[in-house]
């Protein structure tokens, strides 16, 4: 029941052997290495990006490496951020990765802030579009017509950049996050 976060951008946490996050403890950072993660009983891990120089997000801000065994618990969860006007994201590698059901990576609304990527909805302040991404944005609270909805863009099936937020930075909500996940040798997804 206790959560911490490391809130110097280039700080990076290694840990020797096995790092555990249980009962609803938390931990945020943006560079963890550790050779097993183990999230249980409500744990989580926040990665939060820094932003990136690229053009194209192949360059990852945020780095999770667990050289032997991810495990992810029933309840528990890991919480990739990308910057919010930037679009750097995070990457997860690990040698194996057990997801419990239950548990998993939950990137909604930790893509691009309102007003940011390059599906951002409307500028304008009375329409309020949604950002797209794979697909189009949603309509705003004043108009029906698609004309400044946040528009398809990047790849639905290999996605180099978060959603983009809707309309403006006042009003518009944050897009749905990134998540790259390398697995070495297995992955186990229990739901």
């Amino acid at each position: 029941n206790c959560s911490f976060a490391f809130g110097e951008p280039n700080f990076m946490l290694t840990v020797t052997n096995s790092l555990a996050i249980a009962t609803n403890g938390g931990l945020g950072a943006w560079q963890v290495y550790c050779r097993n993660l183990l999230l249980t009983n409500g744990g989580s891990l926040t990665l939060t990006a820094l932003p990136t120089n690229g053009l194209a997000n192949d360059e990852w801000s945020g780095h999770l490496a667990v050289t032997q065994d991810l495990v992810i618990g029933s309840l528990s969860w890991i919480y990739p951020v990308s910057h919010p006007t930037n679009g750097g994201s995070v990457r997860i590698a690990a040698h194996n990765a057990r997801i419990a059901a239950g548990g998993g990576i939950n990137t909604a609304n930790r893509g691009f802030g309102g007003g940011f990527g390059p599906g951002r909805g409307s500028p304008t302040l009375v329409r309020r579009h949604g950002g797209g991404h794979g697909g189009r944005g949603g309509f705003g609270d004043q108009s029906t017509t698609g004309d400044l909805i946040g528009l398809t863009n990047g790849s639905p099936i290999a996605p180099l950049w978060p959603g983009s937020g809707g309309s403006r930075t006042d009003y518009g909500g944050y897009g749905g996050g990134l998540v790259r996940l390398e697995v070495a040798v297995s992955l186990a997804l229990d739901g």
